[in-house]
């Protein structure tokens, strides 16, 4: 299961993956001192947490550039990936945000698919 097949599914419809994500990007968030809440509505979800997650992305690279890394760093986003962002986005707060939770369902879904029992037996958390 590669990268692409991941943010190509449908897996960010699913509230188990949702709530999973949420747990991922407050997790993440919270290590640096951040406070993020989840409703746990799964239409609004990412909406949800991409307003909040914004305005600490853009308060981390504009105050505290260092901390702003080793979040990145935390959140495994491509170095490459990251610089390139930076150079040719026309909104690189709204774009590395988006990354952001991309890469926390990427991370969700890839353990989901590799933490199974074995094969045949549907993805953890169920897809129902």
């Amino acid at each position: 299961m590669d990268s692409e097949s991941v943010l190509q599914s449908d897996y960010s419809q699913h509230l188990p993956f949702l709530r999973l994500t949420a747990e991922q990007v407050i997790k993440d968030f919270g290590f640096f001192g951040h406070d993020i809440t989840f409703s746990g509505n799964e239409k609004t979800a990412f909406e949800e947490l991409y307003t909040q997650v914004l305005p600490l992305v853009k308060h981390l690279v504009d105050k505290d550039f260092g901390a702003f890394c080793n979040l990145l760093y935390r959140i495994d986003l491509a170095e490459a990936t990251v610089r390139k962002m930076m150079r040719e986005s026309e909104d690189f707060y709204a774009d590395i945000t988006k990354s952001i939770l991309k890469r926390a369902l990427q991370k969700v879904v890839l353990r989901a698919h590799f933490n199974r029992p074995s094969e045949g037996e549907p993805l953890a958390p169920a897809l129902e």
